[in-house]
């Protein structure tokens, strides 16, 4: 690898390749022994694998064979087109980096962006928005503090100095949760150098609580989450971290066409182990990554999300590693267990590790797992890993319609959400290189994607210019999150970016009309679910909703870490089309309880709370669907 990378030569890599090689001989183990011994022991849990493709569905509605949806799938007619509404709405943030970045390239450690959070931090329904910022120096506290802006029905204005959110460290991730369980969503920022945690005391203040609860180092943190891993009731945290040692701020690389600052290879430097800091319960933590975390093969960790991923009990945590295998850490009270290579999601399906940057998880096809999507270097696929049996993952990007287009472009944040609200999510990815290498067949800023699922089953792009303005211009595109800013019932997106101010998608989708209907255009309703945990921690993380709508069945989890340095706003979406009513709405507890609603009406989001029968109307979605052109 370090012999095809001209822009970054290493002058002895020629030297440790031969020696290398000089080891081999005809008798080398294709394998090692020790690796496949721990897969087998990974793998021995399994039930037999049944490969007939034609395997009879069970009785659940679950299939026994390629995992394809067993429902009835409803297509609507829709047209999905944003308009974005930052500067409108009053988000006017950009993640800047130093003044001279834009004109003498950047550091590696200047590429990743910067983070955005979506937390109701005053509980008043209406999502607010917290956003990095990175223009000082990296393992100092020299960066202007990151911001605060409250969601006052629909606009949005800087609290950030009447909050007392102070953080003026070198920030790459945001993440929320609730970590002492006391109702209310705090922050952590992770930092390349001293993280911070940030309470919320519930009067619109914010305390910098870091020290007091025990958290410790400094570290290049990417994306982080907040969840119970071990099922103790209280909140874990779980950081996911970048290169380690001083290099990475020492060592410039440079563009041999330009002569300007570009951004190394991150396997130019040592991989920063991740760390896992265990809740004790009474507010503070303790590390527990050596007791928990058996990291032999530590990667360059770059995204992350935690849900109940795969076929056993407990959450799980999924982390994209940049140019080396993937990692997925199966936890239970005992601690994490690293499967990823058994389970298929740790490289590509050509056995090779990627540069992996964003997540996006879901049950894309409603069959009741959990499916993967992860963005990579331009020049490489992005990989959509489909979860063809319980705990089993298999590429079919190419199969998906997936690979191909993403050859041209290196993606970051990406997110499946439905924004048609026809129950099934669409994809949508932020692309943008880390550095200008000019060339006239791979650009610098580059295009937004967006994918739909078609009756085959596999992804188009629907045409750029029914998008709206956004998806036709080129960006230098970051962390991508998903949110109801307007609280019309509609997802919409949040995006930041390298020099360019925060975009906020508002999605002007228009769906209709409603077959067997009289001319017109009808807006496709949903309900939004806020899920409150009474049995262990609140949070409700890895909780499952299954919802049907006649034949209609659709699955959502309430997952965390939600990808590439960010934050979705903490609530489940589920569209109804135009349906006016959920037939049936499932919750399955993280703490095992199964609770059952029937006839939930459209149109609301709701707040449930774990044992009670009844929802708790939150608010109405706003009817008037805005036009575009205004």
């Amino acid at each position: 690898m370090a012999l095809t990378l001209p822009d970054d030569p290493e002058p002895n890599a020629k030297r440790e390749y031969l020696q290398i090689r000089g080891k081999l001989s005809p008798q080398t183990p294709w394998q090692s022994s020790e690796m496949l011994d721990q897969l087998t022991s990974q793998l021995s849990d399994l039930p037999p694998l049944n490969l007939d493709l034609h395997a009879a569905t069970e009785s659940d509605g679950r299939s026994t064979s390629t995992g394809s949806p067993t429902r009835e799938l409803v297509p609507i007619e829709s047209t999905i087109r944003f308009s974005n509404r930052a500067e409108r709405f009053g988000l006017q943030h950009t993640t800047s980096l130093a003044d001279d970045a834009a004109q003498q390239g950047h550091w590696i450690y200047q590429s990743n962006g910067g983070g955005i959070a979506a937390v109701d931090y005053d509980l008043d329904g209406w999502p607010d928005l917290a956003i990095a910022d990175l223009n000082g120096q990296p393992m100092q506290d020299n960066s202007d503090t990151d911001r605060l802006f409250r969601n006052v029905a629909g606009r949005f204005t800087d609290v950030t100095d009447v909050s007392q959110l102070f953080d003026p460290g070198f920030t790459q991730g945001i993440t929320v949760g609730d970590y002492n369980n006391d109702g209310w969503p705090d922050v952590f920022i992770g930092n390349i150098g001293r993280n911070r945690l940030f309470r919320n005391n519930g009067d619109g203040s914010w305390s910098d609580v870091t020290d007091a609860v025990g958290l410790k180092g400094k570290t290049w943190t990417t994306s982080s989450v907040i969840a119970d891993f071990n099922g103790d009731g209280h909140a874990d945290l779980f950081e996911a971290n970048y290169c380690g040692g001083s290099r990475p701020y020492e060592k410039p690389c440079r563009s041999r066409v330009s002569g300007k600052l570009i951004a190394c290879t991150p396997m130019d430097f040592d991989p920063e182990p991740d760390r896992v800091w265990s809740g004790r319960g009474d507010g503070t933590f303790a590390e527990a990554t050596d007791a928990w975390m058996d990291q032999r093969t530590p990667g360059r960790g770059l995204g992350v999300v935690a849900g109940r991923l795969d076929e056993r009990p407990g959450l799980d945590v999924y982390v994209a590693n940049d140019m080396s295998a993937n990692h997925l850490w199966s936890s239970d009270a005992e601690g994490m267990q690293e499967i990823g290579t058994a389970r298929g999601v740790a490289v590509s399906g050509r056995s090779l590790s990627q540069a992996s940057m964003g997540i996006a998880v879901a049950d894309h096809d409603s069959d009741g797992d959990m499916d993967l999507f992860v963005t990579h270097f331009s020049e490489d696929h992005n990989t959509f890993y489909d979860q063809v049996r319980d705990g089993l993952w298999m590429d079919r990007s190419y199969r998906a319609g997936l690979s191909e287009p993403s050859m041209d472009y290196l993606g970051f944040g990406t997110q499946w959400i439905d924004f048609d609200n026809d129950g099934l999510p669409e994809l949508v990815v932020a692309n943008g290189h880390v550095s200008d290498v000019k060339r006239d067949d791979i650009g610098y800023a580059m295009p937004a994607q967006l994918f739909r699922l078609d009756a085959e089953r596999t992804w188009y792009q629907p045409d750029r210019s029914t998008l709206g303005d956004y998806f036709q211009t080129n960006h230098l595109g970051r962390s991508l999150i998903s949110l109801d800013v307007d609280r019309d019932g509609f997802n919409d997106v949040a995006i930041t970016h390298l020099f360019e101010p925060v975009s906020l998608l508002i999605n002007q989708t228009v769906v209709g009309p409603k077959p067997n209907s009289a001319a017109g255009m009808s807006s496709g309703q949903s309900v939004g679910l806020i899920l409150i945990a009474t049995e262990g921690h609140r949070d409700a993380i890895g909780a499952n909703v299954n919802a049907r709508i006649g034949q209609q069945r659709i699955h959502v989890q309430l997952t965390a870490g939600d990808g590439y340095l960010g934050s979705n706003q903490r609530r489940i979406a589920i569209g109804t089309g135009f349906n006016d009513v959920l037939d049936t709405l499932q919750i399955d507890w993280p703490s095992g309880r199964r609770q059952s609603i029937d006839h939930v009406r459209a149109g609301f989001d709701y707040v449930v709370v774990e044992g009670q029968t009844e929802l708790f109307e939150l608010f109405p979605h706003q009817s008037e669907r805005k036009d575009v052109s205004r």
